[in-house]
């Protein structure tokens, strides 16, 4: 029990006695409330928070660097009408990276997040719909099968 608890936190019965019993059950049976609930998010917020920002800050790097070769490689007048709905990506992107600073409500980590994805495929739809012909089907395609992990397919 105590690698679970954050170093400066003083190891609680009650709080062990309570996983243990939690524990116990099945692992999608576990629902933490109270106290565990603030000592879990105390110890694995900041690995999380770290996670988000790398994964925001290279959404906005890749984004920069395909809409550069867009321009270098497409057709001046289809590359221009993507450069709009492309670039909201990086503000949004940056926008979680800094609600992800610092601890806040989970409500608002979690709408954060939600907000964030939410705009960012929306862009990269909107960036297929300004392009037209095949590229409209190609950004849809990334929109809809981009976030997937691969193991999933």
């Amino acid at each position: 029990m105590s690698n679970l608890v954050p170093s400066d936190e003083q190891y609680d019965p009650a709080i062990g006695a309570e996983v243990d019993q939690l524990l116990a059950r099945r692992t999608r049976d576990i629902h933490l409330k109270g106290e565990i609930m603030r000592l879990f998010r105390a110890r694995v917020w900041s690995q999380t928070a770290k996670i988000v920002r790398a994964w925001m800050i290279w959404v906005a790097l890749l984004d920069g660097l395909t809409l550069t070769v867009k321009m270098m490689i497409l057709p001046s007048a289809v590359a221009n009408r993507m450069l709009l709905p492309a670039a909201i990506i990086p503000p949004v992107a940056m926008a979680v990276v800094l609600l992800w600073r610092k601890p806040q409500a989970p409500w608002v980590e979690a709408s954060s997040l939600i907000a964030g994805v939410f705009l960012i495929l929306l862009s990269v739809a909107l960036v297929g719909v300004s392009a037209g012909g095949e590229f409209y089907e190609r950004q849809l395609n990334v929109m809809l099968f981009g976030p997937l992990p691969r193991s999933s397919f």
